[in-house]
């Protein structure tokens, strides 16, 4: 059988849109990079020169999404450090544990060349790493986050994303 290629099929281009809790995360200059890395655990039997097909389990999940928000606004700004708030315009942070509604969905959309759609959803995500904004004059500001995806507390062996890939009129 041979290999075949349909070119309409193919995902380019950036996503149309970008939420955080509901809001907008608005035009990015980097693209925004997706990571779904499972942790493996395959037993070492004594008897196989390697891993054995079928004793291979999955015991874990880590889900990123590496981002650049480059709209900078006081809530946006907020997003970076987790549990902060925007009172009048400044940014009121203390550190201590994260309340359960700062867990918010991150969700990409993105329409292919054939008109499907890609959505990827970072369930109850939470930017870490900090605020990192770059000042210069050859580059836009923008704050650098990194989302990560944290199981339900009612779901925890349940992975924290989902892909839709929804039909369109070309396919």
């Amino acid at each position: 059988m041979a290999t075949v290629i349909d070119p309409s099929a193919l995902f380019m281009g950036t996503p149309v849109s970008i939420t955080y809790g509901g809001t907008e995360c608005g035009a990015t200059v980097d693209p925004p990079n997706i990571k779904v890395v499972p942790t493996l655990y395959a037993p070492d039997f004594q008897n196989a020169i390697g891993p054995v097909t079928g004793a291979v389990f999955i015991t874990g999940v880590e889900c990123t999404c590496e981002l650049t928000v480059n709209e900078i606004t006081g809530a946006k700004l907020a997003w970076a450090l987790p549990g902060a708030e925007m009172i009048g315009d400044v940014l009121s942070w203390t550190p201590g544990r994260v309340a359960s509604a700062s867990f918010k969905d991150l969700v990409l959309t993105q329409e292919g060349l054939d008109g499907r759609t890609l959505v990827f959803t970072l369930l109850n995500a939470l930017p870490e790493g900090g605020l990192t904004i770059p000042f210069s004059k050859s580059e836009v500001a923008g704050m650098k986050l990194t989302f990560k995806g944290y199981v339900d507390t009612d779901t925890p062996t349940e992975a924290p994303f989902t892909i839709e890939l929804t039909a369109g009129s070309g396919s």
